[in-house]
Parts: C-alpha cells; structure tokens; sequence
C-alpha cells in the first residue's frame, strides 16, 4: 500500500524549527544521539579523572596537574595531522578514528602507574581531542550543506552541554553512593560510549560530502598549508580568536578562584555563577543564534564583544561591594558574559568555516582550533599570576584580549571586503547569510 504524505507537515516542522532557532535535521538525527551518547560518557568521568588519578597513583596532585599540562602540549600538534587528515579522507573518517583514539586512551588508564606513563596515557586522550574539535566544524558543514550553519552549531552546542551535565550528575550519584571504586566504571562506561559513538558516526553517510582527494590529483589541486598561512583575513580571524577564547575561562576558572581567593565570599556564589552560566547556555543558545540571524557579521560580532566586556565589567565592580549588592553584580557579570559567547560562538564558526575554501577546510580548522586552544594553556598561567597581584588588572586584561578580538574580527571582514579577492561565498557570509 502506498504512503501518503501529508504535505503541510513539512512546512509545519519547519515552521516550529525555525521559531525555536533549530535547523533541519534532513535524516541526520543518529548524529544528534551520537554527540548525546559521547557527552554522556565523557561528562560522567572528565570531572573525576584527577581523582581517578590521584586513587589509583601515589603521585601527588601537583605532580598530576604537571603530568597533563605537559601531555596538553605535547597534544596540541595534533591538531595539524588531523587537517591534512580530514581534507584527504574526511571528516567523518577523522571523527570515528577520533573515537578509536580517545576509547584506547581511556582504556590505557587502568595502567597508568607513574608520571611516564599518565602523560602517555593523558596525551593519547588529548590527542582525541584535537582531532575531534579540528573536524567537527567540517563535519557540521558538510552535513549541513552550508545551510543554516549558524542553528547547527548552536543545536550541537546545546546538545553537548546537556549531555555533559546529565553525564555529570549520573557520575556524581553514582561516584558519591558507591565511593572511589565506582570511578574505575564510570571509565569503563566512558570507553563504551566512545565506541558506540563511533560506530555510528561511521554509519552515517553524509549526503552530497566530497569525495576523498585522490592521492595522484595533480600538486596544484590539493590543498596546502600555504594558502592558510596566505590568507590575511583568515589569520586575523585565528588571531583574534586565541585571544577572545580567554573570556570562556572566566565562568569555570577565573571567577571562581578570584571569589574564592580575593574576595573571600562563599564558594556558593561561585557555583551559583557557574550554574547559572551554564543554563544559560542550554535554554537560551538556539533562540539567541535565531535572534541575531537577520544582522550583519560585523553587528553580531560587535554585539557579542559589548556584551561580554559588559559582563567583565560588572564583575571587576563587584569587587568594590559587597552583600547583596555584589552578589547581584556578579550574577549580572556571569549573565551578560554568558549572552555574548552564545552571540560570538556559532556566528564565528560559522563564519571561519565557509571562509575557507571547501577542499582546505579541514587544514583551516585546525589552525583554528589551536587559536582556540591557546586559552587552555595560557589560561592558568595567567588566572594564576594576576588574581592575587590585582584583580583590577586580571579583569582589566580579560576586557582588552576580548575587545581586541572583536576588533580584530570586524578588521578582519573590513580587509576581505575592501580587497575582493575572496569568492562569493564569504562575502554572502560576511552578510549574515547563506550562499545558495
């Protein structure tokens, strides 16, 4: 018997998506459950890993900070192979072998026994990691088929810190019911996700993605460092980002040590900020990334660089009360601070991403996941040397990388558009749209 189709439930979807800032899935929900499912494993144990650490050693804390701050840099190259990787092969090849390294590496803690052997085992983990963040924005794009770009971010952001967080509150039930033994099975559980994951991402094939380059293609076809390293506004685009990316610290890392430490309030407050940022972050995203759909680039990037200078400001006044009155600043800080990355971060990616040109993207993006890399290194040496030098010149700082980011940014969409020597493509990005 042959199916009818109910022709007005299409547009009704598609209606009801747009008003809630989604894009259309187009038959890739399996890609949605995967994020889930990989979230999920990772936020029931990255919250305990140094705990994991600190059971199974008799290494001291410091020696384990030290361990995976070494394993982070030795990590980060990484992100260079997995370009090359994914403008050959893929991004979808390089998101499954990204599972396959992240599970082995998980899987080598239980023989992690000394500082070696932990940075090894942390490496291979991290290395995961870069190869994730390098093709994951290539993978969107071509799944999306540069269509509503900014929604599939800002869909998959929202579905990555749910899963996180429900992650973390199982890991936490779990981990306080059943004491430091059950943390050995949330790794075990993590490892399993991680390969439920990549199997289906394997699984889904990615219509209209591009063929892998064949390996006997003419020099001049493929792709090369050089055009990246070429591209002016590309590299301001990076620039600007290592420095803006330090402003995603201030909610997880930089508030919490300057309450703590500086202004001796109670730690509640700082997990109020947290929390706060992070709820934010799951119910606002896809409605913020819909509101700010109909702007201009440099008015969004703007946008997103007021509001998160605001937010800094806010905070750095706090310190200068107190009670009520301070908590209340603070929550405002962390409130518009929390806006603002929900304004700048799918409108970035988004923009960097159809910026480069399709056969390159995957060597693009991973220059810009080492910008965006840069604050997780950086970020603790400076949190560290600032927060009980001055407070005044720790935020005075974080409010001068984040306007020099978005000066950069607009700089940047000024120098592609006054030049025109960049395709059609980016200039219809510029504008806050979609090419056909």
């Amino acid at each position: 018997m042959t199916r009818t189709v109910n022709r007005g439930r299409l547009p009704r979807l598609q209606r009801i998506l747009s008003a809630a800032g989604l894009p259309m899935l187009r038959g890739y929900r399996t890609v949605i459950v995967a994020v889930l499912i990989d979230g999920i494993g990772a936020g029931m144990f990255l919250p305990f890993s140094i705990i994991f650490f600190d059971n199974s050693t008799d290494l001291s804390l410091s020696w384990i900070g030290t361990a995976l701050t070494i394993a982070t840099l030795l990590a980060m190259p990484a992100a260079l192979l997995a370009g090359s990787g994914i403008d050959r092969w893929g991004p979808a090849s390089i998101l499954v072998a990204n599972n396959v390294v992240a599970a082995l590496g998980y899987l080598s803690y239980f023989w992690v026994h000394d500082v070696i052997t932990l940075i090894a085992a942390s490496a291979i983990v991290l290395i995961a990691d870069q190869l994730y963040w390098s093709a994951w924005p290539v993978y969107v794009a071509d799944i999306s088929q540069g269509q509503d770009l900014d929604r599939w971010f800002a869909l998959t952001n929202v579905v990555r810190n749910v899963s996180v967080g429900l992650g973390g509150l199982l890991g936490g039930v779990i981990a306080s019911s059943y004491g430091p033994s059950s943390l050995s099975w949330l790794l075990g559980v993590n490892i399993v996700t991680c390969f439920v994951a990549g199997a289906m991402f394997s699984s889904k094939r990615i219509a209209g993605a591009r063929p892998r380059r064949d390996p006997s293609s003419r020099s001049k076809e493929r792709p090369r460092w050089s055009d990246a390293l070429r591209d002016r506004p590309f590299l301001l685009m990076a620039a600007s980002q290592a420095v803006t990316s330090f402003a995603w610290l201030i909610p997880h890392m930089a508030l919490p040590v300057y309450l703590i430490v500086v202004e001796k309030v109670s730690p509640w407050v700082a997990s109020a900020g947290l929390t706060l940022n992070m709820l934010i972050s799951i119910a606002l995203q896809t409605v913020v990334t819909r509101l700010t759909a109909g702007f201009s680039r440099t008015v969004v990037i703007a946008g997103a660089t007021g509001l998160m200078t605001s937010g800094v400001a806010a905070i750095a006044v706090s310190g200068h009360t107190q009670g009520l009155t301070q908590t209340s600043l603070i929550l405002l800080g962390v409130t518009l601070l929390t806006l603002g990355q929900l304004v700048h971060g799918p409108a970035v990616s988004a923009l960097v991403t159809l910026h480069a040109p399709k056969a390159a993207r995957g060597r693009y993006m991973s220059i810009f996941q080492l910008a965006w890399a840069c604050s997780s290194v950086g970020g603790p040496v400076l949190v560290g040397s600032l927060v009980e030098l001055d407070a005044t010149l720790l935020w005075a700082t974080f409010a001068l990388m984040i306007l020099f980011g978005g000066a950069g940014y607009i700089w940047a969409l000024h120098v592609k558009s006054s030049t025109h020597n960049r395709t059609e493509q980016f200039q219809a990005t510029a504008k806050g749209t979609t090419p056909p």
